[in-house]
């Protein structure tokens, strides 16, 4: 399975995932039946990774957003992610920017992780804050492996309702 991404598609999807003026990562496509088998993981608790078994790619920090908030509040409308993450954008670009943020992650991973509907929820992809919110209720020792502060590297100033909530959670998971 490691040979099907090639150099030529790794460059493809990092082109698709970090923008023109950025090396990125393009995985096969589905015809292929590459992305049927496999999990998503994103790892947000420390260092910020999205990955499968045969590559990590670390995303741009409102795709991090969007799927960690997915991943912890669940269903949401475009409209209040659009707003939390674009608010000094009027509604429409707002929206337009969501949409072509959708549209570039599941480009450059070749999987549709976030269902495109009015409501958007994930799909297909392990979160391990939502797994630490799951293992607070049990006495798993799963739990000590997972450590780390919420989306650390990134820094939300220019999303502040988003920032609010941000630091929210990372307290209830402290």
């Amino acid at each position: 399975m490691a040979d099907v991404l090639n150099p030529v598609s790794f460059n493809k999807i990092c082109s698709a995932w970090y923008g023109e003026n950025e090396k990125s990562v393009v995985l096969p496509s589905d015809e292929q039946g590459y992305n049927d088998c496999m999990s998503w993981q994103l790892s947000v608790l420390g260092a910020v990774s999205l990955s499968t078994t045969e590559i990590t790619l670390h995303p741009e920090r409102k795709t991090v957003a969007l799927l960690t908030y997915l991943a912890l509040e669940g269903p949401t409308p475009r409209s209040k992610l659009a707003g939390l993450l674009w608010p000094d954008s009027g509604e429409s670009n707002a929206r337009s920017n969501l949409r072509q943020l959708l549209s570039r992650l599941k480009k450059s991973i070749g999987a549709e992780l976030v269902i495109p509907e009015e409501i958007l929820r994930l799909q297909g992809l392990e979160v391990d804050a939502a797994r630490l919110k799951v293992l607070a209720f049990s006495s798993s020792d799963e739990i000590l492996q997972l450590s780390g502060e919420l989306l650390s590297p990134y820094d939300y100033d220019d999303c502040p309702d988003f920032a609010d909530w941000l630091l929210s959670e990372r307290e209830r998971i402290e």
